[in-house]
């Protein structure tokens, strides 16, 4: 399942981090169903269990899909938490600003289903020899919703941005510089042999941001508007209240999003987001709840709705990883 066939929304991409063993449930009308399309599901009522490796560890619930996916529609999505911010290196994201972060933002590599680090705002990632200098080479003509291009300035800007935040800049300690070679081409050494960096460009630190987000001039506002190259363009943000995007039409995955817009709704207390989503007001929720999973695996089951668990990441903090894993 692809990071924007859900609407970027649904897969959380996780950033570099400690776990917590947090359970995270992911629940869908069963009238919606076309939104899961695009992902491989059992069939009505079957279980589907993962080992509890990371890239796996689900127990998923979910119908099978009547066709290819349709473009269009809306979805309201309920969240369990507000946002300060979605300027990647100045703001603390928990997992509700993940979710609206990968709808905005798009990460240089992502997850597969094995867990291993695949290129996806980046073409390619290749080390030298005792990986200490890896070269990234980016996709040509993708833009950010202002239309400017997501080039190497642009990732140079990013992760110079973390290595000096006093949030993320942990994270990215055993990166020595990052030079930009040409427009699509970056350069980033090491201090030490770092095998596994790529890895730590699938989250918070590895999303691209627009010029606008890190000039001192704009970056206040800017992470109150945030302005990504993801499958969704900010209409309007109202802290504790909504959050809206429609389909950045520009987007270099040709024909993603499917839809044409989705709403966040942080919805601090879970009987309240349960409510909501047992009304239809909103079309999915996500849930870390430990009762309401379990009644919402006994709905799941019975086929009134589908479910997405993940046992595999949790809430967590940003730490560096470990040079030379």
């Amino acid at each position: 399942m692809s990071q924007t066939e859900l609407g970027s929304d649904v897969a959380e991409v996780p950033f570099v981090r400690r776990r917590r063993g947090v359970t995270l449930v992911v629940a869908v009308m069963a009238a919606a169903s076309l939104l899961a399309a695009g992902c491989s599901s059992a069939s009505d009522n079957e279980t589907s269990e993962g080992t509890g490796e990371q890239g796996a560890g689900t127990t998923d619930f979910t119908l099978a899909a009547e066709g290819d996916p349709t473009p269009g529609g809306k979805i309201v999505y309920g969240i369990e938490a507000e946002t300060d911010g979605f300027n990647p290196t100045g703001n603390r994201w928990a997992i509700s600003g993940h979710m609206v972060a990968q709808a905005v933002f798009d990460p240089l590599a992502v997850l597969d289903a094995d867990g291993e680090a695949q290129p996806y705002l980046a073409e390619s990632f290749e080390p030298n020899a005792d990986y200490t200098e890896w070269t990234i080479n980016l996709r040509p003509d993708v833009t950010f919703h202002d239309g400017t291009p997501v080039n190497a300035a642009a990732v140079v800007a990013t992760l110079e941005g973390h290595r000096e935040s006093f949030l993320t800049g942990s994270a990215v300690d055993a990166i020595a510089s990052v030079t930009a070679v040409d427009d699509l081409t970056v350069l980033i050494t090491t201090e030490l042999p770092w095998v596994a960096l790529p890895s730590a460009l699938t989250g918070q630190v590895g999303y691209v941001v627009a010029p606008v987000m890190l000039d001192p001039a704009t970056a206040e506002a800017a992470s109150r508007a945030p302005v990504g190259s993801g499958p969704f363009k900010l209409v309007e943000w109202i802290p504790n209240q909504r959050w809206v995007g429609e389909k950045y039409t520009e987007y270099w995955q040709e024909g993603l999003p499917y839809l044409d817009g989705v709403e966040f709704r942080p919805i601090l207390q879970v009987n309240s987001r349960k409510q909501a989503f047992n009304t239809g007001e909103l079309q999915m929720m996500h849930t870390s709840d430990p009762a309401t999973i379990v009644e919402l695996r006994t709905l799941a089951a019975d086929g009134e709705l589908q479910l997405v668990e993940d046992r595999g990441e949790g809430e967590g903090e940003l730490h560096p990883a470990e040079p030379g894993q």
